[in-house]
């Protein structure tokens, strides 16, 4: 069981980064006080340098069994993240959709601690 400390939107600490999904390099998406929170392994931190700049028009849609991060900064060729739905802690409500929240995507910052690495915003979609 991955345990998350928050301190309201923001992440304090996660045990997410021993497990053997982090060690694979899967994205683990956190929801919490109205903030979408993406932590990034150090197998796929790279990621982080590919973003398109903060402040480019971003979407969180979630399915049935992906979530999808969209970054808006070519229209014909989004910049999308898949994340599968069982790397979701919880979906958000239909109420939500429209909704703009912020989206904070963090690194490891020692055993167990985080750094926040980016922070924008996205609309649920």
């Amino acid at each position: 069981m991955i345990h998350i400390a928050n301190d309201g939107q923001a992440v304090v600490s996660t045990s997410y980064w021993s497990t053997p999904h982090a060690d694979a390099g899967y994205l683990y998406v956190s929801i919490n006080a109205g903030a979408i929170r993406v932590l990034v392994p150090a197998a796929t931190a790279y990621l982080l340098d590919e973003l398109p700049p903060v402040g480019t028009p971003c979407e969180y849609r979630q399915g049935a069994r992906i979530c999808s991060i969209i970054l808006l900064d070519d229209p014909a060729d989004p910049h999308a993240i898949e994340v599968d739905a069982q790397q979701v802690d919880r979906r958000l409500l239909a109420s939500d959709v429209g909704r703009t929240v912020p989206l904070l995507w963090y690194v490891q910052g020692g055993m167990k601690g985080v750094r926040l690495a980016r922070r924008e915003e996205a609309t649920i979609r």
